[in-house]
């Protein structure tokens, strides 16, 4: 199934939060006033979103010596340890204060963390991995993807704060384990962007497929990071259906 749609179209369709975040993301990569780039980098920390972080990756290169800071500063509020390495490689930036703000941020990720409670609804737990040639596009559509399927009440992305539990750690939580494991795929042209994914619904960690699903999406104009956006959440809100309800009759 292939969706066109414009800007207006899509917009409406999403839930105000996930919008924000895009937003966000976006001030954050290509406003011209540095003020705004470093606003935005400390609400996408606060936010606790980790769909904030390929944007915040990015900005890491950024020219400003404050938005590098800022956006150091915001990874280690996420702690997602995937940004580990790329904060460590800053340790030599040039800007004593960048130095400094990703010394703080590394500190972040040794602090205590609390057991999470599992749902006592849950029964299913989901893992997401997308591949494709842009690894920036390929990260954001997969942590997308995970957190619209986190909004099943029956879904969780973690067991006991382990993203990869065991299958030990499954059963003793009576959970089955999934994995969504898909390969993206861009092709830009004077038309705009096209965008596909094909999906395959493994048993998780046997990894055995038990369902294949895909989505398409078409975005007219110049092929940009914004169309990027458009394109992934086109292919979250086709794919989140698909998933959720192979889950149900599991």
């Amino acid at each position: 199934m292939r969706f066109h749609f414009g800007v207006l179209i899509l917009l409406l369709a999403l839930p105000a939060y996930g919008d924000r975040i895009d937003e966000l993301a976006r001030a954050l990569l290509v406003d011209s006033s540095y003020k705004v780039k470093v606003q935005a980098a400390l609400v996408l920390g606060k936010a606790n979103d980790r769909r904030a972080v390929p944007a915040l990756l990015e900005a890491l290169q950024d020219e400003n010596d404050t938005v590098r800071g800022a956006a150091a500063t915001a990874l280690g509020r996420l702690a997602d340890p995937r940004t580990v390495e790329p904060l460590r490689s800053l340790g030599s930036d040039p800007s004593p204060y960048v130095r400094a703000q990703v010394a703080q941020a590394l500190k972040l990720f040794d602090r205590p963390i609390a057991p999470a409670v599992l749902s006592p609804r849950a029964r299913h737990f989901v893992t997401v991995n997308v591949n494709g040639t842009e690894s920036a596009t390929t990260a954001r559509l997969a942590e997308m993807l995970a957190s619209e399927i986190a909004r099943q009440p029956e879904v969780t992305l973690t067991v006991g704060g382990d993203h990869r539990p065991t299958a030990q750690m499954l059963a003793t939580h009576r959970l089955s384990g999934w994995m969504i494991d898909g390969t993206l795929r861009l092709k830009s042209s004077s038309a705009g962007l096209d965008c596909d994914i094909s999906v395959a619904i493994e048993t998780y960690p046997g990894q055995s497929i038990k369902a294949t699903a895909s989505a398409g999406a078409s975005i007219p104009g110049e092929p940009d990071r914004t169309s990027r956006d458009m394109c992934c959440q086109g292919l979250v809100q086709q794919l989140t259906e698909q998933v959720a309800s192979f889950l149900k009759q599991q």
